[in-house]
């Protein structure tokens, strides 16, 4: 390990450059020894997490990008996993809204590349209790689903979508009976060494926008 910058009573302290013996390397703030402050850390395997720590460990926005494109735009709040954010996809789709633990839960929405969008409830990363579908042709549904399996639907003729999807942010593939899926990947936490040795970690789907509201 190596690290450059400005030290405090013999601890890493203000701005920094921290090189570790795997090959990853964090850019930025320091207090007492710990990433504290703006900071970049780039991994050994391309991916780069850009945000803001806090006494060792993400907290507040960021951005962590994958070497295929993909992004998660977030907020954290000290943990290994954010609360909400958004997650877009190299094949163009996006979802936004809560994560518990790695996994889509709660309120959220999936924007399909193919125009259609599904916006509803999640449990442990799958679409589970009612939720409004809309077509890429515009015909909207309202929905039950159980499981990601999708057990009632109903046509409407009128959509409104209600409640603001919070991203400061998959899963299973969340699919049903003749519909699009409607998830994605579950992130696996990554460990992020923290001087001396490895403490502070980040999830491998970090999050983005800290207020955002996603409409229909």
């Amino acid at each position: 390990d190596k690290y450059t910058g400005n030290w405090n009573m013999g601890k890493q302290e203000g701005h920094g450059v921290y090189v570790y013996a795997n090959g990853d390397r964090y850019v930025g703030e320091w207090a007492g020894g710990k990433h504290d402050g703006a900071g970049t850390y780039y991994f050994k395997s391309g991916k780069i997490f850009q945000g803001t720590y806090q006494h060792g460990s993400p907290s507040g926005h960021g951005v962590f990008l994958y070497t295929n494109g993909e992004k998660l735009d977030g907020e954290w709040n000290g943990s290994a996993y954010p609360d909400y954010g958004i997650y877009t996809y190299a094949n163009g789709d996006r979802y936004g809204g809560s994560w518990r633990q790695g996994k889509k839960h709660g309120i959220g929405t999936y924007y399909f590349a193919s125009g259609a969008k599904y916006q509803g409830e999640y449990k442990e990363g799958e679409p589970s209790g009612t939720a409004v579908f809309v077509e890429a042709d515009g015909k909207a549904y309202n929905e039950v689903w159980v499981a990601g399996k999708r057990k009632k639907r109903t046509l409407i003729t009128t959509v409104t979508f209600t409640g603001s999807v919070r991203a400061s942010s998959g899963g299973s593939a969340a699919g049903g009976e003749g519909g699009d899926s409607a998830g994605g990947r579950a992130p696996a936490p990554v460990a992020v060494a923290n001087v001396p040795s490895a403490g502070a970690s980040v999830p491998d789907l970090v999050l983005g926008l800290s207020a955002a509201t996603l409409v229909g």
